[in-house]
């Protein structure tokens, strides 16, 4: 793994304790020996800097694309799973997120029609 900062790969093992979702998680963070800055796994993910897991951040995305709920109704349906979260943040994983998972439901339709013209094509 590399610094995201220097992009050197000196660095030391350590751990930290985060709250997330009410919840205390113990999370390994990693020290750069060069550049003294702290980084973890996720550092270099589009996820990174989340309070919640990126489970939950696709999972809401999700039930927004696939099945047209409300921020409102998607941020009731994670409280009662044991992650509360607010409308707010719900409309600005929405916002920041679902371009990408757009993207990547057109990409998958592309592929599958592409299989069917594929197989149709060989019979």
């Amino acid at each position: 793994m590399k610094c995201p900062s220097c992009l050197n790969q000196s660095w030391k093992n350590g751990y930290r304790k985060s709250d997330v979702g009410g919840r205390s998680v113990a999370q390994q963070v990693f020290k750069c020996k060069y550049c003294q800055k702290q980084f973890t796994a996720r550092s270099l993910s589009m996820f990174s800097r989340m309070r919640f897991p990126a489970k939950t951040v696709r999972f809401a995305v999700k039930l927004h694309f696939n099945h047209d709920l409300s921020c409102y109704a998607i941020a009731a349906l994670l409280s009662s799973r044991g992650e509360p979260v607010s409308h707010v943040t719900v409309y600005k994983w929405l916002k920041k997120y679902g371009p990408v998972h757009k993207q990547m439901q057109d990409a998958k339709k592309l592929r599958q029609v592409s299989k069917q013209l594929i197989e149709g094509g060989a019979q």
